[in-house]
């Protein structure tokens, strides 16, 4: 599997693998020449997840996990803004049906919600161009 790494050329080292034979647990640590937060560290993952690891494991009973911090908050961005739109869905219709019940109108909970997705909307705005500006 280090044979693999290095062929990828995506890693500065690739430390000796840990084989712990009791539990039938091998750890193999590899250093990325990227920063955690640049885009070709997120593609490495990806790459080692859907090509690189199923084609070495090919005919092997071995499974293997691509973890570590860089790789588990891409996991966790990825599940975050899948959801997003569900999140603020509900948060909007919980605060229209909330505001409606209190003013017993249309109208003000309708703005609000309206807002709501304004406000929303910008935030979101604010942080992609914060996150694109420290990229740069």
């Amino acid at each position: 599997m280090s044979h693999a790494l290095y062929r990828l050329g995506r890693f500065a080292a690739v430390a000796p693998a840990v084989i712990d034979a009791g539990v039938g647990v091998a750890t193999l640590i590899a250093f990325p020449t990227t920063s955690p937060q640049d885009g070709a560290t997120f593609d490495t993952i990806k790459r080692l997840r859907a090509e690189v690891l199923p084609s070495v494991l090919d005919q092997s009973p071995a499974r293997a996990h691509v973890g570590g911090q860089t790789a588990s908050w891409a996991d966790i961005g990825n599940r975050v803004s899948g959801r997003l739109p569900q999140f603020l869905a509900a948060v909007i219709l919980l605060s229209f049906l909330l505001l409606t019940v209190v003013f017993r109108s249309v109208l003000v909970p309708l703005k609000a919600a309206l807002l709501n997705l304004l406000r929303a909307r910008r935030g979101i705005d604010c942080v992609i161009h914060y996150a694109s500006w420290m990229r740069s």
